[in-house]
C-alpha cells in the first residue's frame, strides 16, 4: 500500500539505445494516465541536475561526472562534493 510512486523518464545519452527513448507527448500521456495517483514524475532535466550517486568505491559522482579520487573512504561528505563542484566549474 505505497502512498506514493516514482516515475522516471530513461535518461540515455548513447544514441545506439536511442529507440527507448519516449516523446514529450508519451511523457506528457503516461502522467495523464496515473492523474489520480500520487506519483511524482522525473524527466531527464530534472536528473540530470538533482541525484548525487556514491559508487561502490565510494566516490561522490553527480550528473554523469566521475572522479576516481573522490571517495567516502577518503574524505567528508562536504570535501566530496566541493571537489564535484569544483570539476564541474561550479
Amino acid at each position: 500500500q505505497p502512498n506514493r510512486f516514482k516515475i522516471l523518464r530513461i535518461l540515455c545519452e548513447n544514441s545506439e539505445l536511442s529507440n527507448l527513448l519516449i516523446s514529450d507527448k508519451e511523457w506528457q500521456g503516461i502522467q495523464m494516465i496515473y492523474k489520480d495517483l500520487n506519483v511524482i514524475y522525473e524527466d531527464n532535466d530534472y536528473m540530470r541536475e538533482n541525484y548525487i550517486i556514491i559508487d561502490s568505491f565510494g566516490n561522490l559522482t553527480k550528473n554523469n561526472l566521475h572522479l576516481n579520487n573522490n571517495s567516502l573512504l577518503s574524505y567528508n561528505f562536504e570535501e566530496c562534493l566541493k571537489h564535484l563542484n569544483h570539476a564541474k566549474g561550479i
